[in-house]
């Protein structure tokens, strides 16, 4: 009968030296319906099968050392989404990682690249940019609405039930009334009929792309009117410019 084979216990956090990787990876395909929860826990395995020495919270139920930028919202596309992830020891092979990750990965988790940062560092979201396609018959609707929307001052949202449909341009005096405007940096309607909206998480409060669609007069409460396939095209990071990026060809 063959030895079972000796297991190694990983460090829990702060007992050594670590680094911290900031990984970009594509959410496309069916993946793109498992939400939040279960993609932590399905990055949590794959790290797990690449034997990965993960750093871990102390405790009863230690924890992986792992950080996403910003959860995307279930059945959105992610073309640069970012996880953080703080793994034992100082000397790693970004791009002989990124392979390992990518033949490990299922379907529709792709991994585009690693940068190496600071190990006091954390990504922090300065905008974010969604886009969605314009259906033919809201083209001219759409394109007459948009102007009117970013000239307006305020942007009055009501916001109490989160799984209610989105409420705007809502009484200022209502209790659940919130002002977002300073969360809208631009919204533009560009080539494909595409629309796109940038974003800046504010601590009132950010719109949901939703939202802007409900400002656009899109009939979304209508049985016959398909749900919009959203994609989240980027997340920009505060002093992202300044890291190595360690990308594949």
């Amino acid at each position: 009968m063959a030895d079972a084979p000796e297991t190694v216990p990983i460090p829990p956090l702060g007992t050594g030296p670590f680094v911290r990787l900031r990984v970009r990876f594509q959410k496309s395909d069916l993946i793109r319906w498992l939400s939040h929860h279960d993609l932590i826990r399905a990055m949590d395995r794959l790290l797990r099968r690449l034997a990965l020495p993960v750093v871990h919270s102390q405790g009863f139920r230690p924890n992986p050392a792992m950080v996403f930028a910003l959860s995307l919202p279930l059945g959105a596309l992610g073309s640069e989404e970012i996880v953080e992830i703080d793994l034992h020891g100082l000397d790693w092979n970004g791009p002989e990682l990124l392979v390992q990750l990518n033949q490990q990965a299922p379907p529709g988790l792709n991994f585009l690249d690693i940068q190496l940062v600071g190990n006091k560092d954390r990504a922090r979201v300065e905008s974010l940019v969604y886009r969605t396609l314009v259906p033919q018959s809201l083209l001219a609707k759409t394109s007459l609405l948009i102007p009117e929307i970013v000239a307006k001052e305020a942007l009055w949202v009501h916001r109490q039930d989160p799984a209610a449909p989105p409420m705007v341009f809502v009484d200022p005096n209502s209790r659940f009334a919130k002002n977002l405007k300073s969360s809208l940096l631009n919204l533009t309607l560009g080539d494909g009929f595409q629309l796109e909206i940038t974003l800046v998480p504010q601590p009132e409060g950010t719109l949901k792309p939703i939202e802007i669609l409900a400002m656009l007069d899109w009939p979304l409460s209508s049985k016959d009117f398909p749900a919009p396939q959203w994609e989240r095209t980027r997340l920009i990071i505060a002093g992202d410019n300044s890291r190595e990026r360690l990308r594949t060809s």
